[in-house]
């Protein structure tokens, strides 16, 4: 081969292997570069290495300050290039090694899929040779996975504070409650009193006349009903103490009842919280993270999961492999048939039921199964990501202890 061709191939390597600045990229992709791939400790440390000006504001104002100045060749733009390529030179170097575009797009998807966004993500936009509509597909990934963690914690703090708002409405209830119920005892109380003291007047009215007694029958006569008047009015008194006594008691359990789920659903946000955060940490190796971001570890336990929502099944599965478990679902017969539910029970080492969203026979059925054959059953409060998650794991500790 000739010098010039050899030439020629040298610079169209180099042309190949180009990769874009920072200040270089199109300004609607630095919001995402710097969101997604740096940290917010990182960005007070550039601000603070490169001696950038910044006014005390919230972490926001932070991130817009250092996005505005991203599409300059300034020392804090400088100062994000060397981390960004320090940071993930393994991706960058897998993602420059690839040639096609079927490649780089199965990287970017491989990349999703085990959460390792952030690194992938910055290897595909600097990269002068990404096809458009790869760059179009992650900076969508990126937009949607920022909007999913929203949502999930917008979720459960209206859900909390739906609960918290139920339970101040009942102790507010349960408090007039124990008002009216003082009222009517100090009612009784009167009444009581009231009566005694007509009965010691009448007593004292009353005396033997033998020339007159048919006063004194009428006198006697006007005492009986008014004693018949006062003892109904006590008994009324009586029967409203016990019926409001009563209430009271039925406000007081549903109130505990209602802290408890108020407990329950906090515990359960904290665990589907701790498992995203893990999925999405940056900066692990897959093995690494795969450890890392497992709450706990099935040791190859076999998961039956009967009824719920079709549409969450391929999550719930996802989610048990990532944990080192093996994952069977039934819709409890709304699509399969029995017998399959049997044989999908006979393979389990524990079986998961949402009582919220399962027919009541497949639920009777899959509970007399379970104790008929000594195998672990945990019925779930509804059919979420969260109440199996938190539930797998309070059984899964409970199985180590």
């Amino acid at each position: 081969m000739c010098q010039s061709c050899n030439g020629i191939n040298s610079a169209k390597h180099q042309r190949l292997s180009k990769r874009y600045k920072l200040w270089q990229l199109p300004t609607y992709t630095h919001c995402p570069v710097i969101g997604t791939c740096l940290t917010l400790d990182e960005l007070v440390k550039i601000v603070r290495q490169t001696g950038l000006l910044v006014e005390q504001g919230s972490d926001y104002y932070l991130h817009s300050s250092l996005v505005q100045l991203a599409d300059q060749n300034v020392p804090p733009s400088r100062r994000i290039q060397k981390i960004l390529d320090s940071k993930y030179s393994r991706w960058i170097k897998s993602y420059g090694a690839l040639t096609t575009d079927a490649e780089r797009k199965k990287f970017w998807h491989d990349a999703v899929k085990t959460g390792q966004v952030p690194g992938a993500f910055w290897a595909v936009i600097s990269h002068t040779h990404s096809p458009a509509s790869l760059v179009d597909l992650a900076l969508g990934d990126v937009h949607m996975l920022s909007h999913l963690q929203g949502a999930l914690n917008r979720a459960d703090l209206q859900y909390m504070a739906k609960l918290e708002q139920e339970v101040c409405t009942l102790r507010d209830k349960l408090e007039r409650q124990q008002i009216q119920h003082q009222k009517s005892q100090q009612q009784s109380n009167r009444l009581v009193t009231a009566q005694e003291k007509a009965l010691q007047s009448l007593r004292q009215q009353i005396q033997p006349d033998e020339n007159s007694p048919s006063n004194v029958q009428k006198e006697l006569e006007s005492v009986r009903k008014k004693y018949h008047l006062i003892a109904r009015q006590k008994d009324w008194a009586l029967k409203q103490l016990q019926q409001r006594q009563t209430n009271i008691k039925r406000l007081e359990e549903r109130q505990e009842a209602l802290v408890d789920q108020l407990l329950e659903t906090t515990q359960e946000r904290d665990a589907l919280e701790s498992t995203v955060e893990n999925l999405l940490q940056p900066g692990r190796s897959e093995d690494e993270h795969n450890r890392t971001a497992r709450l706990f570890d099935l040791n190859g336990r076999k998961l039956a999961y009967v009824g719920g929502r079709t549409a969450l099944f391929p999550r719930l599965k996802s989610f048990v492999e990532a944990h080192n478990g093996q994952f069977y679902c039934h819709d409890g017969g709304i699509e399969n048939s029995h017998p399959e539910l049997s044989q999908c029970l006979s393979k389990a080492d524990m079986v998961f039921c949402p009582i919220d969203c399962v027919s009541h026979n497949a639920c009777l059925q899959v509970k007399k199964y379970c104790k008929r054959n000594s195998k672990r059953f945990i019925p779930l409060r509804s059919a979420s990501l969260a109440t199996f998650t938190y539930q797998l794991k309070q059984n899964c500790e409970a199985i180590v202890d």
